[in-house]
């Protein structure tokens, strides 16, 4: 049999490891060839794995298209796993580029690029890259929206309990209900998914806001095993500084397959106390 496909699959997953800055080039031009899908999707992982904002033109194209003379196209969406995993990768970028592209994301329809670009947008803000306060504003409106989601809302939910914060303690400061971003994470403690509701629990929490302990208590003794789990991880939040709520950088995790958002998403949550 041809043994070059698992060849090219071993030595895609060295260059991911490795983080070879200087390989993203050619592994993107791969990616936008006829190989394989599995082999280009991890061809595109390997190239988000170097952080390497010169390759942000060429994840839009997989993303986007191209269009006559180069360039991302404006108007179309790609939805496959390269696509998704030119997402993960503009996710992991820094800047006021790749700031653009994650609105973009942010933007789309997609579920999957949709939360990868929200995820991206919260931990560029947190480190200090990105701005904060328009995002804070669009992670409520995300929240806050039926049409968003569950996958988009409950990455929202996560990024408001980081970023939707008074900067300083205080006995006149808004409480959670009363800050309009609360109502929308209020809203997700019924959502039908158990994880967007987590989400929702672990926001509040981080919000430390006594609002939250009726629901904390009537989810303790909820008869769904996920929910109970969650509010007791969330309780220990509520409990415990807020530097302890979570995975400081779950997209520095690098995949072992490809990209799996709701797994991305649970990584998310404050680990169990």
């Amino acid at each position: 049999g041809d043994e070059r496909p698992e060849q090219q699959r071993t030595a895609l997953e060295l260059l991911t490891h490795v983080r070879a800055r200087g390989a993203a080039p050619a592994l993107l031009a791969y990616a936008g060839g006829d190989a394989p899908q599995e082999l280009r999707e991890r061809a595109v992982i390997a190239a988000g794995a170097a952080r390497d904002e010169r390759s942000l033109p060429k994840l839009e194209v997989l993303l986007f298209g191209e269009e006559r003379g180069g360039g991302a196209a404006p108007g179309r969406v790609n939805v496959d796993p390269v696509a998704i995993a030119a997402a993960w990768a503009i996710a992991r970028l820094e800047g006021r580029r790749a700031d653009a592209a994650r609105a973009r994301l942010m933007a789309t329809n997609v579920p999957e690029l949709r939360t990868l670009g929200v995820i991206g947008a919260v931990h560029g803000a947190r480190a200090g890259t990105s701005p904060k306060q328009g995002l804070v504003n669009e992670l409520r409106r995300i929240a806050g929206s039926a049409e968003a989601g569950p996958w988009p809302r409950a990455a929202a939910a996560y990024g408001l309990g980081l970023l939707d914060r008074p900067s300083a303690p205080s006995s006149t400061a808004p409480s959670t209900t009363e800050r309009s971003g609360a109502r929308g994470l209020m809203g997700l403690l019924d959502h039908p998914d158990p994880l967007v509701r987590a989400h929702a629990l672990g926001a509040l929490a981080a919000l430390r806001d006594p609002g939250i302990e009726p629901f904390l208590a009537e989810a303790l003794t909820s008869s769904d095993s996920t929910l109970r789990a969650a509010a007791l991880r969330a309780a220990a939040v509520y409990a415990t500084p807020a530097t302890n709520r979570t995975n400081a950088a779950p997209l520095d995790d690098l995949p072992e397959g490809p990209i799996d958002v709701r797994v991305l998403l649970e990584s998310l949550l404050p680990p169990e106390p």
